[in-house]
This record gives structure tokens, C-alpha cells and sequence, in this order.
């Protein structure tokens, strides 16, 4: 069983190019993270404002030790939630892996 984030961001108009940019930018280093299992970003085709990213981690002390990175505080947190319009985190717990 794995703990499951998925969160649904909706950037500003004038934001979107630049979140998608960033996501590109930030995914190596996320994936590469010790209990980072998969990392993806996805941006809806039918209104580029919206994306959605998809996060797996073996339990929730992985979630907790990715945002206690400085990386999420500096670009997450400080940078990319601030250009958003809307956002929203979901969390699962996978039962068929």
C-alpha cells in the first residue's frame, strides 16, 4: 500500500507558462527525492490553465519529508502556489499496487 497525493492546480492566465516551466524544472529533483516512488505532472489538454500532479510515496512520513524540503518551501510554497487561482490537494492510500 503507498500513500497517494493528488493535487489539482489551476494557475492564473499570466502564471501558466511559467508554472509549467517549473514543474519541468523541479520533477528531476523531486523524483529523485529517497522516498519518492513517482512524481508527474500533467496539464489538462482541454484548458492549460489546470494541472494535475501525481505523487507516490511508500507511507505518509514521505509526503512529510518532501515538504520539509527546501525546495518545496522555496518553490512551492513561496513561488508557485502564490500564481495559482485555485488549488486543491487530495491524499489515497493505494490497496492494488
Amino acid at each position: 500500500m503507498a500513500h497517494v497525493i493528488i493535487a489539482t492546480w489551476v494557475a492564473k492566465a499570466e502564471e501558466a507558462e511559467y508554472v509549467a516551466h517549473t514543474l519541468t524544472r523541479i520533477a528531476p529533483e523531486i523524483r529523485a527525492e529517497p522516498k519518492t516512488l513517482e512524481f508527474q505532472a500533467q496539464r489538462r489538454t482541454d484548458d492549460p490553465l489546470t494541472f494535475v500532479l501525481y505523487e507516490r510515496y511508500p507511507d505518509p512520513s514521505g509526503y512529510a519529508d518532501h515538504a520539509s524540503t527546501q525546495l518545496f518551501k522555496d518553490v512551492v510554497i513561496a513561488d508557485l502556489i502564490p500564481r495559482l487561482a485555485q488549488r486543491e490537494v487530495q491524499t489515497f492510500t493505494s490497496f492494488a499496487d
